[in-house]
């Protein structure tokens, strides 16, 4: 790793090797060149409109072993490197930081052959929701309930707010070409919309003469009143939401209990002998019936003719001239 030097204005490489002061400058001493307390690879980072004490508790880690620093609030992962602190503090691009740590380092040459440096590869990723005011509109879903007008509207202002002043100055000409809302009767209605539900102020400006400069913007979305509409909105989706989620689990508890109850079927169904798998059907009574009705109906019983148990037969005779002799039951038992 290099230490910081202060090297004589010669010694200062025109172009200064960006891979190698990612690897061996150390990003704690470039973090208090920076002005950072660094306390037991901690500090309180830069960021504290993201934290809701003001980051009393310090949550930027420096990585010595891996050369990056990485905040747990406002950093998804990966972190920063020395350059993206330069770049974050100073509010410079990579060449003017990479020129800054070569001022105060003993930085070599970049190669001859070797880029000079580019964009970075890696962009530090931000923790959803960390965009100021906008979130509150987005958490509260008023965001989600405005129409596509209004919402582009809205974003158009937001974004091409002066730093200085916070006003947005733009014609209805420019807020269509950024907004892609093309109709002027569109805008003016999603101005107005805005304005009611206290979101926007809008500032007309003076005429002068025939013409009239373009009307100002203020996007007050830190307003009280806009502030109470966001909780009304807020306590409503969370309202609705817990009802859904009660919805799910009753739904969810009685697909279980189905479940549970033909796995119990299936079970005992598998349990049972290969002969008895189907319970036999007892005879019905009316089938019972039948089948006696069926034998009265060729019973002889009641006509002037012998059954086929009553006949003995013998004499062999030809079948015109053959007797019958009849006997009694009991003789032919």
């Amino acid at each position: 790793m290099a230490t910081a030097v202060i090297p004589d204005a010669v010694t200062i490489p025109e172009h200064p090797d960006i891979a190698w002061i990612r690897a061996n400058v150390p990003i704690t001493e470039v973090a208090s060149l920076l002005g950072f307390d660094v306390r037991r690879n901690r500090a309180t980072c830069w960021r504290t409109s993201h934290h809701a004490n003001g980051d009393v508790d310090p949550s930027l880690r420096f990585h010595p072993r891996k050369n990056r620093a990485r905040c747990f609030v406002c950093d998804m992962k990966h972190g920063h490197s020395n350059l993206d602190l330069v770049i974050a503090i100073k509010h410079c691009d990579c060449a003017t930081a990479a020129r800054w740590i070569a001022e105060r380092f003993a930085v070599p040459r970049a190669k001859v052959g070797r880029p000079r440096g580019s964009r970075a590869t890696h962009v530090p990723s931000l923790r959803a929701g960390l965009n100021g005011e906008m979130e509150v509109l987005v958490r509260s879903g008023v965001y989600g309930q405005l129409d596509p007008g209004p919402q582009a509207v809205l974003v158009t202002l937001f974004h091409f707010r002066d730093p200085d002043t916070g006003l947005t100055q733009l014609s209805y000409r420019g807020i269509a070409v950024y907004s892609g809302v093309e109709s002027p009767a569109t805008i003016s209605k999603a101005l107005k919309f805005l304005r009611r539900i206290h979101a926007i102020q809008i500032l007309q400006t003076p005429r002068l003469g025939i013409t009239r400069p373009c009307n100002q913007y203020r996007v007050t979305l830190e307003d009280e009143q806009f502030l109470a509409l966001c909780n009304e909105k807020y306590r409503a989706l969370r309202e609705s939401t817990e009802k859904e989620r009660a919805i799910c689990s009753e739904k969810r508890f009685a697909r279980e209990i189905e479940s549970q109850l033909a796995r119990k079927v299936q079970s005992e169904t598998s349990l049972m002998p290969a002969g008895d798998s189907a319970p036999r059907t007892p005879r019905s009574i009316p089938f019972q019936e039948e089948n006696q009705k069926e034998e009265q109906k060729h019973s002889c019983k009641g006509l002037n003719l012998s059954s086929v148990i009553e006949v003995n037969s013998d004499l062999s005779l030809h079948s015109l001239k053959r007797a019958i002799k009849v006997i009694s039951k009991e003789k032919a038992l």
